[in-house]
């Protein structure tokens, strides 16, 4: 069982972090003038889930984290910006809350 979390963790991680080949396409549009600036915010639930049997501490309440972020829009005006199809930058604040404050802290 931790073998095959190790392994579908790993494989996730991989791919979220960028090492995946991108597929290039030839008709990418340019994004439409908008609003150089948005907020964002999102709001996670789960569970906190005993992946091992050394994991002895009960677990009894839900987990929960809400993020709040500013995002910044690039519209093209640089040459670089053009190069990387228009990236986003931003800074975001998240907390999380583990269940248990006591035995996970937040």
């Amino acid at each position: 069982m931790k073998k095959y979390f190790t392994a579908i963790i790993l494989f996730l991680l991989c791919f979220s972090c960028g090492f995946a080949k991108p597929i290039k396409n030839k008709f990418y549009l340019a994004p439409s003038q908008q609003a150089k600036i948005g907020i964002e915010t999102n709001f996670y639930f789960g569970k906190i889930v005993k992946h091992t049997k050394l994991f002895k501490t009960p677990v009894s309440s839900y987990s929960y984290a809400y993020e709040v972020g500013i995002n910044f829009y690039n519209f093209g005006e640089k040459p670089w910006q053009r190069k990387w199809k228009y990236p986003m930058a931003g800074i975001s604040f998240i907390h999380g809350l583990y269940g248990d404050k006591q035995y996970f802290g937040s």
